[in-house]
């Protein structure tokens, strides 16, 4: 655990991650049972009345109890049981969740309020950035998995492991939360699937059915994100993992675990995700990607009105940030491969996986998964 401060890691943690939030996280369903207190059924012993109560008044506020089995604990306990992990496996873990880069610059997260218990704020160069409060959230069943992969023209594989790695999920979307904290569906909710990452510092809905939402003022879009768009999905998940793959849009987070998978490198190579070309990472995030090794896969994005090209100068300014960090950068421009209409050229990662097998697995092509020696 050298590198960082341990009590202070534990009290950053305490105070960015609620006990509720992790219990959940775990597949416990809980239901609120008076003020700050939930309940459900232990996931440590067989039963059907629930006896597992998660927080309450003072100090049980970040502990759990069962009243069944006995087992009582506080977070890193919980996690330590219901992981197997050791202590310090569980403060690594429970640090990515929070989004707490342990021995880089981290931020102060703030002891929560009773007025703002809620979210998770994070002030960097005087803005505040809150993590994005969701509906209830599932996982995906595998028929749904594999309707993502048929619309998205991807490997059902590399969606269902993106789902049991807890990168996407479902939900009904869009929805809304009245002044009584209750959730409601919007005109046109549907069926969507999100990307996420265990820290919520952002989110991006998509319909299963590869549909656009209709805004309230007509407008359609074909992705719903949160604010905090800055932050880069699975950042906080690269664990031990020293190569990544950066790529911008859920669905290329999709293509690239579909291509890691094919080159037998998945459990090898991180994959992460910016959310928009137009975003700089944001300064807390930037610890996670100290002595590693990134490589960007560039958005062949055609030449705007105003002569830019947006995926490039993505690129640019991602590998001007992260090399000033501490992480060895190269970005690789992936465009000019002919889509199988013979007329189209593939202009994303996603892209990339439907066009011809022969050139998808063409030797040189492969090297830009399997070859990290830059």
């Amino acid at each position: 655990m050298a590198g960082f401060d341990l009590a202070d890691a534990r009290e950053r943690i305490r105070a960015a991650l609620r006990i509720e939030e992790v219990v959940g996280w775990c597949g416990v369903e809980l239901r609120r049972s008076g003020h700050e207190r939930w309940v459900g059924c232990c996931p440590f012993h067989a039963e059907k009345t629930g006896s597992f109560v998660v927080g309450g008044a003072g100090r049980n506020r970040e502990r759990a109890h069962c009243f069944g089995c006995g087992w009582s604990g506080d977070v890193f306990a919980f996690w330590q049981e219901a992981k197997g992990v050791d202590h310090g496996q569980a403060i690594r873990d429970l640090a990515g969740m929070a989004g707490i880069a342990l021995g880089g610059e981290v931020f102060a997260a703030p002891k929560r309020t009773v007025r703002a218990r809620a979210e998770c704020r994070e002030r960097e160069d005087g803005r505040v950035f809150e993590k994005p409060v969701l509906p209830a959230l599932r996982a995906l069943t595998e028929v749904e998995c594999a309707k993502i992969a048929e619309v998205r023209g991807l490997p059902v594989e590399a969606v269902l492991r993106a789902a049991e790695e807890k990168f996407i999920g479902y939900a009904r979307w869009p929805q809304w939360r009245d002044r009584d904290g209750v959730w409601r569906e919007r005109e046109g909710c549907t069926d969507a699937w999100l990307i996420t990452d265990r820290s919520r510092n952002v989110a991006e809905f998509r319909r299963i059915d590869g549909g656009k939402f209709t805004l309230g003022d007509g407008r359609q879009i074909k992705a719903w994100s949160t604010r905090g768009k800055n932050w880069p999905v699975g950042c906080s998940a690269m664990g031990d993992r020293q190569r990544v793959l950066m790529v911008e849009g859920g669905p290329d987070f999709l293509a690239g675990v579909a291509f890691l998978l094919r080159w037998g490198v998945f459990y090898e190579v991180a994959v992460v995700a910016m959310l928009g070309t137009s975003n700089r990472i944001r300064e807390s995030a930037l610890g996670f990607f100290r002595g590693r090794r990134v490589r960007i896969a560039m958005d062949a994005d055609e030449v705007k009105a105003d002569g830019k090209r947006p995926g490039l100068e993505a690129a640019a300014r991602w590998t001007e940030q992260l090399t000033a960090a501490g992480a060895v950068v190269q970005a690789v421009d992936l465009s000019g491969v002919m889509m199988p209409d013979g007329v189209t050229l593939a202009k994303d990662l996603n892209d990339l996986w439907r066009v011809d097998a022969e050139v998808r697995d063409d030797v040189d092509f492969r090297e830009v998964f399997r070859n990290w020696d830059f």
